[in-house]
């Protein structure tokens, strides 16, 4: 009989222990990130908050390091300064616009640009010296940087071109993002980008709807009503699988698209349960939100 009982007993607390974690909702990573609402855990037992202590710590300290991942694209040019600028002059050097939709014409790239996001820090791209008369290199870097000592171009006389294709560090928020040096006669340079990389977006979000931490990804957020909270990026969301965890058992999160007029912002809702009726209610709470797109 007490054999029975210790084994009730170890039962029964393996059943708490397994209990819910953070409490987190993500939208489904399909091509729609319409609402959805997270399956609420269990109720907070009775008693929960008198006398008890809230299972989230005070800090939840530094997150991780966002992931930087790789967006391929057509292969699109940039840059050409046989149809904008000119040729690039012997020990000169040019910025030139990387990201967004507005300058590329005047340095001969494509109108309306590449669909590279402004938050992007590094290129895959081609670099392309034509017709050099003599040789030479070229130097690229974000603008801004310390100019490096190393080329990523070395390039002879010939009457054609001469490429090469590497990743190209940028300065990411900022236009123009990248600089190119000539060190050698006068030629004509072209830039053609086959992808982006670009870090996910992540923040942490305190209960007032100020960001706290995070990446430059994240523009914007207000907080319009009690556990209300409005994220915005620097892209369209609908492609995007928000996840958005609180720290704490009994504080859940409901997550998706604001509305289909505001593509760019994500709605965050956070609640809890009554531990008497069950029925939910909006609370205001610190949370990390993290968007894979």
């Amino acid at each position: 009989m007490h054999l029975a009982r210790v084994t009730l007993a170890v039962a029964a607390v393996a059943a708490i222990g397994l209990g819910v974690g953070s409490a987190s909702a993500s939208a489904p990573a399909a091509a729609s990130a319409s609402p959805s609402v997270q399956q609420a855990p269990p109720a907070a037992p009775a008693g929960a908050g008198i006398g008890m202590q809230p299972m989230v710590a005070a800090d939840p300290g530094p997150q991780a390091a966002p992931e930087t991942v790789y967006r391929p694209l057509t292969p699109c040019r940039i840059v050409d300064t046989r149809s904008g600028g000119g040729a690039l002059g012997a020990g000169v050097s040019r910025a030139f616009r990387v990201s967004g939709t507005t300058g590329f014409a005047p340095q001969g790239g494509k109108a309306g640009g590449c669909g590279i996001p402004s938050g992007a820090t590094a290129i895959a791209a081609t670099t392309v010296v034509i017709n050099p008369a003599g040789g030479g290199y070229l130097k690229a870097y974000p603008e801004g940087a310390a100019e490096p000592n190393s080329s990523v171009l070395n390039y002879v006389k010939t009457a054609g071109a001469v490429s090469s294709g590497m990743t190209l560090s940028i300065r990411p928020l900022f236009e123009p993002a990248l600089r190119v040096r000539n060190v050698g006669p006068a030629v004509n340079v072209a830039i053609d980008v086959q992808g982006y990389y670009i870090p996910q977006a992540q923040g942490l979000i305190g209960s007032d709807g100020t960001q706290l931490g995070g990446t430059t990804r994240i523009v914007g957020t207000s907080h319009p009503g009690t556990g209300s909270y409005y994220i915005t990026l620097d892209r369209p969301a609908r492609q995007c699988s928000p996840q958005v965890s609180t720290y704490n058992i009994y504080r859940y999160a409901s997550v998706g698209l604001s509305s289909s007029t505001t593509p760019n912002t994500i709605s965050v809702y956070l609640w809890t349960l009554d531990a008497t009726t069950h029925r939910e209610s909006p609370t205001d709470y610190p949370f990390f939100i993290t968007v894979t797109c």
